[in-house]
């Protein structure tokens, strides 16, 4: 299946995915970007690893599309999980990255990334977790 969406065109993708993607790309800083097209499964070389994803959800054109950013260990597990909401949400298209520094890192970026979609105009889902941001090197640990 992970050849699959590797080989999606990106020209198919809405220009508003293709920012946010560059966005997670300049948040991140390394990775590969793995698309996820409506119906398809998360690759299973993502299970068990941190990621950050971006969703796009329903709407027909970029004004009523929506956006929602989240972290997991289980891609597959959240992608089912969000489908299972409904009719906009069955739809959606996915983007993720792998975060190789772990579930922390993973959700700082989260943060990061929300905040950054947020403040370009996304029409977000959820800003919950992205109005506390700790930078990653004031952790204490």
């Amino acid at each position: 299946m992970e050849s699959v969406v590797n080989m999606i065109d990106r020209s198919t993708v809405m220009n508003d995915i293709q920012y946010a993607t560059s966005i997670l790309e300049e948040t991140v800083g390394k990775g590969r970007i793995i698309q996820i097209p409506p119906s398809y499964m998360s690759p299973p070389s993502l299970e068990g690893k941190s990621c950050v994803y971006i969703l796009q959800i329903g709407g027909s054109n970029t004004s009523s599309m929506r956006y929602y950013v989240g972290e997991t260990d289980s891609l597959a597990r959240r992608l089912s999980d969000h489908r299972s909401k409904g009719k906009d949400w069955s739809a959606l298209k996915a983007i993720a990255i792998e975060i190789y520094e772990g579930k922390s890192k993973a959700r700082s970026i989260e943060s990061l990334v929300i905040q950054k979609l947020a403040k370009n105009g996304f029409n977000m889902i959820s800003i919950a977790d992205g109005r506390s941001i700790r930078s990653w090197n004031d952790a204490p640990y």
